[in-house]
């Protein structure tokens, strides 16, 4: 829930600072992403107060999560795309493989799954945006990326791979 809280500051931030630089449908499709994000953020905490479940502790508590997270608004939007694709594919593999079995209450199911159809789209863009990026951009740039996500997201003590 709080990726999905994240995600419409981080992508409206991209349209507002790359709105020239956008192609229309992508801004587009950052600002629809945005509003579906919204209502998801809305929902999990709808389904929480019904289920009567604790909302988990926000990811500021998890070593270094924040200081990736406020990294990503200063760079191309890219990073931002890629690491919701990182982060979302496993989140929503895993969710839907564990909600979908007839031992867990019809709710639950229902809601996993409504959210399972939005969520492959987002996967689906995501998907098509980073492998566009890495056909179109300079060996330096990629190398860039990279570099970017292997030194701040995936390697070093303390950071994210046990959260991932």
């Amino acid at each position: 829930m709080w990726l999905e809280q994240a995600l419409p500051e981080l992508y409206v931030g991209y349209v507002n600072k790359y709105h020239g630089q956008l192609s229309p449908d992508i801004r587009e499709y950052l600002m629809i992403f945005s509003r579906e994000e919204i209502v998801h953020t809305m929902m999990f905490r709808r389904y929480l107060d019904v289920a009567n479940l604790p909302m988990w502790s926000h990811p500021e508590n998890i070593p270094n999560f924040s200081d990736f997270e406020k990294q990503l608004p200063h760079r191309h939007p890219v990073y931002g795309i890629l690491w919701n694709l990182l982060i979302e594919w496993f989140a929503e593999l895993n969710s839907i493989y564990q909600t979908q079995h007839e031992f867990i209450d019809p709710l639950t199911r229902k809601l996993f799954r409504e959210h399972h159809m939005e969520e492959v789209r987002h996967i689906a863009f995501a998907k098509d945006i980073v492998s566009n990026y890495f056909e179109n951009a300079s060996s330096s740039e990629v190398d860039e990326v990279c570099e970017f996500f292997r030194n701040s997201y995936m390697s070093g003590p303390g950071r994210f791979r046990g959260f991932l």
